[in-house]
């Protein structure tokens, strides 16, 4: 973790995506890093091991009010805002709260795939959002898949950030974050040193340096795998 938080830029924060290991979690649960949650079955492992609810991000597309109700009675970091069910259910839990706390959202905007929100519905959510004082909106979220090449992360980065400079000046939000499932490709079976497989994220971590933005970068294989 130490290696790969040296690689990054200053405007960028680690998150590992427990799928890749949950098991791990137990392990590095006191690094300063935050941790992407992705199913009930995680979130348990998370409480069992004592991991931090300030350093979850709850993500996951299939859920359920009773899954953002649990999340948010957790008082996760982040709750991540899939579908336009999900901006419901999480409006729908802060009403019947007694006591409605500060909550963070990412909103996840669709890669052209059947996951995340479309541009029109993203906007939708946001509108309903700012009606809520209690519900902070930290960012957007945008993962498109995983083992990707430079040339195809080298698009994406200005398309998101283009996308986000668009959404500030529509709703007027201020400084937002953006977290990027980089999905970074790691070469299992090389016969170099550790430290050469960390070319990629460091040709990616160039790229935003000198963003105005703040990222947070998931990554899996890049923490659990060695």
């Amino acid at each position: 973790i130490t290696q790969i938080q040296n690689r990054l830029p200053k405007n960028a924060k680690l998150c590992y995506a427990i799928k890749a290991n949950a098991f791990l979690a137990d392990f590095i649960k006191n690094e300063e890093i935050l941790f992407e949650v992705c199913s009930p079955g995680e979130l348990s492992i998370c409480e069992k091991i004592g991991l931090e609810p300030s350093k979850i991000v709850f993500s996951g597309v299939v859920k359920t009010l009773e899954d953002i109700k649990r999340a948010y009675s957790l008082n996760v970091n982040t709750i991540t805002l899939e579908s336009p069910a999900h901006c419901e259910y999480l409006l729908k839990c802060v009403e019947e709260s007694p006591l409605p706390h500060q909550q963070q959202v990412i909103l996840r905007l669709t890669g052209g795939n059947q996951f995340g929100m479309s541009a029109k519905d993203l906007s939708d959510c946001i509108l309903k959002l700012q009606k809520e004082p209690s519900i902070k909106i930290r960012g957007i979220h945008f993962f498109t898949g995983t083992q990707k090449k430079f040339k195809t992360i080298s698009e994406e980065i200005p398309f998101i950030e283009k996308y986000c400079e668009k959404l500030q000046s529509d709703f007027t939000l201020g400084q937002i974050e953006i977290e990027y499932g980089a999905g970074l490709p790691y070469d299992y079976f090389s016969t170099n040193i550790e430290k050469d497989n960390f070319s990629a994220l460091e040709d990616f971590s160039k790229l935003i340096e000198n963003s105005k933005f703040n990222y947070v970068i998931e990554l899996g294989r890049y923490i659990a795998a060695p």
